[in-house]
């Protein structure tokens, strides 16, 4: 270490001649022979981005000034690895594996500082402290590679006993063992004498210190019997057995009366293939194990006997209750397929199905004009409700409630305009995903535009179009307007995707601005003589959920409306109310709201000097004893007034 940092005078040295808009990075590298670090720099001459070495030859210390973004490799020689990178200190490796061959280091300008990466290396044979003795029957029937960053292809012996060094802190302990050759497979392979079962692709290993492999790749001569068991008077439930020829590209069929048993050859890797088109799958063993699936496949190493369970389908009736079948078209498969279409009656209509392994299915879609409102599938205590048309998925004993409706616009999406963006946009258009028909066309006016759509509309796209000059000038750039959704951070955008998922609700809305906005913090007080419940706060008619601390754009109007009389001071300035005893104003920075109780304009009697005729409390119910009115406000002959 004192020998590296030795080299800091001249780091700092050369600091001193670094340009005002460069940044630096400094490498110290504890074997610099057999590390290299190369960057994708900027090739003039050839137009494009090439990997070249950032320094002549690297050092004990580096420095590498930048002025832009830049990605590079630190790489270490055949034989050496990584064991650590440290920026500043910090371990830098994150989720990579060590030690690793190569690096890469990401150099940003963005709130860059000075910065040191310190590396550390290692020579991967003093690493490898472990070994295992492999021998192989046919060196040239097998392919034998090692895990992690540092391992790879293993040479084997031409004598058949290989030792294998490797590091046992690492995944280098990770031992895989396959067949050269494309159609084949490596018959057996123990260790310390224990039998290791097999994969599709081949055997795993994870080796020890003093593993014992032994690998035999060649298949014996012969046969294995192979046998399968079906339900009585159920053999066609067995279809066949085969193999795929990898160097022609076929499936060959096996022959044999495999019912009584028949010989297949050695190494051979066999499908069992079972009529799932007729039967239910229940069950599947082999060799008195149970597996997973409708059909197996292996490579033969043994005698097998594959038992199968299970039954033929059954027919099973559903009954499909639709309010109004003139709305909605019902087809036993999606129409594009081939699906055809059901005629079905107001009420229940019953449909016999035969039983599949995975459910059966219809597709359901409404007509021109109509929508779906909901699909109830109802299976014993099991309810599904599906608002979208589509295929509708089900199992015997299902009942399906089809709700339909005629189309109308049921959602409406707020679009506030900035006034300086209104005349850069020719029309605002929403068009239906996957279909592109158009829904509606919007020619803006600044502030507030509302589009009414039908939710059952949606997915559907909103789409800017941009007022162009003509003729558009050479050095012309189109201007691109900022976005934001429910007060949410802008970005530039002339689309958005109106989804389903993104939870889309009824009054959401769409700003769009000219230039990039500014938000404003504005919140709300109420004094202790008012209620939470009877304040509704609006944003450019938006209405607020939440508004008693609100982060709003800059130009938004705010309109606060009380159940109660009350008074409202804006930054402590009197802010009067309009003729509906609306208060409004537009947002210009941070903003202080206070509402209070206006006493001003509520009357106080003391119930003595003055015959109550007609007394309603604010909820609008009718008091039934005026005389004796509990402290509260109260609306007296048309005027609202205060009862102490």
């Amino acid at each position: 270490m004192k020998k590296i940092y030795s080299f800091f005078a001249t780091v700092l040295a050369l600091a001193s001649v670094q340009t005002a808009d460069a940044f630096k990075a400094t490498f110290i590298v504890d074997n610099p022979k057999v590390v290299s670090i190369v960057g994708n720099v900027w090739d003039s001459e050839a137009g494009s981005y090439v990997e070249k070495s950032l320094f002549s030859s690297v050092e004990e210390v580096n420095v590498f000034e930048y002025t832009d973004y830049t990605s590079l490799y630190i790489r270490t020689a055949q034989g050496y690895a990584i064991n650590s990178v440290e920026k500043d200190g910090a371990e830098q490796l994150g989720s990579y594996e060590i030690p690793t061959t190569s690096k890469f280091i990401s150099l940003s300008t963005y709130g860059a500082e000075e910065c040191i990466y310190d590396i550390k290396t290692i020579d991967l044979e003093s690493s490898r402290t472990a070994s295992a003795i492999i021998t192989v029957d046919n060196p040239d029937l097998v392919a034998l590679t090692t895990g992690g960053n540092t391992g790879g292809q293993v040479t084997l012996s031409a004598d058949g006993t290989t030792t294998l060094k490797f590091n046992p802190a690492t995944n280098e302990k990770q031992l895989t063992i396959a067949s050269t050759d494309r159609n084949g497979s490596v018959y057996a392979v123990t260790v310390n004498g224990e039998k290791v079962s097999s994969t599709s692709a081949g055997f795993n290993i994870e080796m020890a210190n003093g593993d014992k492999i032994d690998i035999k790749a060649a298949y014996p001569v012969e046969n294995y019997n192979v046998k399968v068991v079906t339900p009585e008077g159920m053999a066609d439930m067995f279809k066949s057995i085969t193999y795929y020829d990898r160097t022609n590209y076929t499936t060959v069929t096996v022959d044999g009366d495999f019912a009584a048993g028949a010989p297949v050859s050695a190494g051979l890797q066999i499908t069992v293939n079972l009529n799932t088109s007729d039967y239910v799958i229940d069950a599947l063993y082999v060799n008195d194990a149970k597996v997973n699936g409708t059909s197996y496949n292996t490579v033969l190493r043994d005698d097998i006997t594959i038992k199968v369970e299970g039954h033929a389908y059954a027919n099973y009736d559903v009954d499909i209750d639709i309010d109004d079948p003139s709305r909605v078209n019902v087809y036993d498969n999606n129409p594009s397929y081939g699906g055809k279409r059901y005629d079905f009656v107001a009420g229940v209509n019953t449909v016999t199905f035969k039983e599949t392994t995975y459910g059966n299915s219809i597709y359901v879609e409404p007509t021109s004009g109509n929508v779906i409102k909901l699909i109830k599938v109802v299976n014993g205590s099991s309810v599904q409700e599906i608002s979208n048309p589509g295929t509708v998925s089900f199992s015997n004993g299902a009942k399906i409630y089809i709700t339909t409706g005629p189309k109308v616009p049921d959602t409406k999406f707020i679009l506030w305009v900035d006034p300086e963006a209104v005349s850069s946009i020719k029309e605002i258009t929403f068009t239906k995903s996957y279909t592109y028909e158009q829904i509606d066309a919007i020619e803006p006016v600044a502030g507030v535009n509302v589009f009414n759509y039908c939710y059952a509309d949606l997915p559907m796209q909103m789409n800017i179009s941009i007022n162009h000059p003509d003729p558009i000038p050479e050095d012309y750039r189109p201007w691109n307007p900022y976005l934001s959704l429910n007060e949410g951070n802008a970005y530039t955008s002339t689309n958005y995707y109106m989804a389903t998922y993104g939870g889309l609700k009824d009054g959401d809305m769409m700003r769009i601005f000219y230039d990039e906005p500014e938000k404003a913090e504005v919140s709300v007080s109420l004094s202790d003589g008012m209620s939470a419940d009877d304040i509704n706060v609006s944003v450019d008619t938006r209405a607020m959920d939440s508004w008693e601390s609100m982060s709003l754009f800059v130009k938004s109007g705010v309109t606060i409306s009380s159940a109660v009389a009350a008074k409202c001071t804006l930054d402590g300035e009197e802010l009067k109310a309009d003729a509906a005893g609306n208060f409004s104003f537009t947002v210009t920075g941070n903003h202080s709201v206070a509402l209070d109780v206006n006493t001003s304009a509520i009357e106080e009697i003391s119930g003595d000097d003055e015959a109550v005729k007609v007394v309603y409390n604010l909820q609008g119910i009718r008091m039934a004893d005026p005389e004796n009115l509990p402290a509260g406000i109260y609306v007296i002959n048309g005027k609202k007034v205060l009862v102490k």
